[in-house]
């Protein structure tokens, strides 16, 4: 958990600067300030099952905008609920498991840049998405990767593959989504 944190702060300090380069070279919307929420110490997300995907434009609006609009990225089963402790560690769940069938097809919630794609120990086969205005998704578990960085990505796009690369008994995909580092809740951004 760590090793993804430092990860994320690294390619959050180059998604800004490059912002920052391209800011210069031509006048960006300021992103929208309704999703600044922090990682909660208590469970927020009812447990369920995802059978929608992501499929949809949405029109040039910034990531911010989106809350309450996304679907989650397969179809499975919710088994954890973001903040709550994990069983055999206790360290807080700052994502969702999803339990899938391996070789499932893992799609993009929304519109992004690959930023990041390797394994990585614990997390197996990742990908991290930047949204721009510091927003991240990150996906982790997967049985094979489709893009590679620097790839963008419209929302719905097949990015990996379900699996249990990062040493989980189950198959299914990791699911997490940062605003400047720090972990939010997928629930309160997901089309119910």
């Amino acid at each position: 958990e760590r090793n993804l944190s430092e990860l994320v702060e690294r390619l959050a300090r180059a998604a800004s600067e490059k912002q920052a380069n391209q800011t210069k070279t031509k006048p960006q919307e300021p992103a929208s300030n309704k999703a600044t929420e922090e990682a909660p110490n208590r469970p927020t997300q009812m447990l369920g099952r995802n059978e929608t995907l992501p499929s949809s434009s949405f029109g040039g609006v910034s990531f911010g905008e989106l809350r309450g609009k996304l679907n989650l990225p397969v179809r499975g089963e919710i088994t954890n609920r973001f903040g709550s402790a994990r069983e055999d560690t206790g360290v807080t769940w700052k994502g969702l498991f999803i339990k899938a069938t391996e070789g499932a097809e893992v799609r993009a919630v929304a519109p992004g840049e690959i930023i990041f794609a390797d394994w990585m120990r614990g997390f197996g086969n990742l990908l991290v998405v930047d949204h721009g205005g510091q927003y991240m998704t990150i996906y982790g578990n997967n049985q094979s990767l489709l893009k590679r960085p620097g790839d963008k990505l419209k929302v719905g796009d097949i990015i990996a593959t379900v699996g249990n690369s990062g040493g989980n008994e189950q198959s299914g995909l990791y699911f997490e989504m940062r605003y400047q580092g720090r972990a939010i809740d997928p629930s309160s951004w997901m089309n119910r």
